[in-house]
């Protein structure tokens, strides 16, 4: 694999963290990393980045998300900033799936990203600073990273 570092600004849209995604994509196959590793990248940034649209800004597309990559021997090593609402507690949430008995009218529509997050990534550590949150993470490669 290549050498590989990048921060991305942008506002806090949807559309925007679509397109820093593709980016990003791209830019880590150019890279040389594997397809399957680039998938888990896809689905852990995109709950991240998404529940700082919807949740630390309240869908505000004036604020700014900054987000760094950077590659490493075994996976990317990834630094979330916002300037959003604090975490509930100032902890993350800690990402449960509902047991296998449960109900599927019962099984809530949304609330699984978390659960990916804590699952997928290693070294999970949310911190709140100068009315700053930042979050940072690890996302191993399982494909010969």
């Amino acid at each position: 694999m290549k050498e590989f570092e990048k921060t991305y600004e942008f506002p806090s849209r949807y559309a925007q963290v679509r397109e820093t995604l593709a980016e990003l994509l791209a830019a880590l196959r150019d890279a040389g990393v594997e397809s399957e590793d680039a998938g888990i990248v896809e689905v852990v940034l995109a709950e991240a980045m998404n529940n700082v649209v919807e949740h630390a800004y309240r869908e505000s597309p004036d604020e700014v998300v900054r987000l760094r990559c950077a590659l490493e021997e075994t996976g990317l090593r990834v630094v979330l900033h916002d300037s959003g609402v604090a975490m509930p507690g100032l902890n993350l949430p800690e990402g449960r799936c509902p047991t296998s008995d449960t109900p599927l009218q019962d099984l809530p529509e949304g609330g699984f990203g978390w659960h990916l997050i804590h699952t997928l990534t290693e070294e999970l550590i949310y911190t709140r600073a100068a009315e700053r949150n930042e979050t940072r993470f690890i996302i191993p490669f399982a494909a010969g990273g």
